[in-house]
């Protein structure tokens, strides 16, 4: 009986969680940056709280979560603040027999722990500015994006150049969808006629954009790609005025 109640007490211990989230400080925009931090949980411990808090700037949309202490973000220019919070308890049956030789099981503490830790990153990039005016629609549209960037933009930016229902919608309301161009791509020299006017209106701009003329023909307005659906059809229907 000595010898059981020693192992048990060997067996108890307190952990408090000192790990701290690796994120890297700077990153360029569009760029996946990781993050992650490290636990020491055992298996079969009971677990609470709610993981990874992220701020109300990075949405579901900018987040991929390899698994419970993983993610990768994909964000705009700013600076952000993420946390991870989780506590654990681990608790398990433990069984012996007594002097009287009656089969007894208790439930033995081995340990808890506590996590509670921050990291502030910051991605830098061009602020996208408000909307300048432009002429009344419908529209010519083209998206200019490179081959890197596509994978890594968040799903309903991607949307904007290859989901069919966008292209419907432009349809519906007048506008022609054009091209998706990778200026990098291209060569000067080689550019298509029907392109050319859009290859040099784009030069010198910021990548990820989208470029828009009047359909009959004129002056083409290249702007930073939207962010979403919403927020690209609040551009097209921005003529004459600043939408933010």
């Amino acid at each position: 009986m000595k010898s059981v109640l020693v192992i048990l007490l060997l067996l108890v211990f307190q952990s408090i969680g000192l790990s701290q989230i690796e994120v890297p400080a700077e990153s360029k925009q569009y760029q996946p940056i990781p993050a992650s931090v490290k636990t020491d949980i055992p298996a079969g411990a009971r677990v609470k709280g709610p993981g990874w808090v992220l701020p109300a700037e990075l949405t579901e949309e900018n987040v991929y979560r390899v698994d419970a202490t993983h993610l990768v973000i994909c964000a705009p220019p700013g600076t952000y603040q993420i946390a991870y919070k989780r506590e654990w308890l681990h608790i398990v049956p433990v069984t012996f027999v007594d002097g009287s030789g009656k089969e007894i099981t208790i439930q033995s503490y081995l340990g808890d722990g506590e996590y509670d830790t921050k990291a502030t990153f910051t991605v830098v990039g061009e602020v996208v500015p408000p909307y300048p005016p432009q002429p009344a629609g419908p529209y010519q549209v083209m998206f200019f994006v490179t081959a890197d960037q596509r994978d890594n933009l968040p799903k309903e930016q991607r949307a904007l150049f290859t989901s069919l229902v966008e292209r419907q919608w432009l349809r519906d309301q007048g506008h022609v969808f054009l091209e998706v161009l990778d200026p990098t791509r291209i060569d000067p020299g080689s550019v298509p006629g029907q392109y050319r006017a859009w290859y040099q209106a784009v030069q010198g701009k910021t990548l990820p954009a989208v470029g828009i003329a009047p359909k009959e023909g004129g002056d083409i307005v290249v702007h930073p790609l939207p962010s979403d659906s919403s927020q690209f059809r609040e551009l097209l229907a921005a003529s004459g005025k600043e939408v933010r």
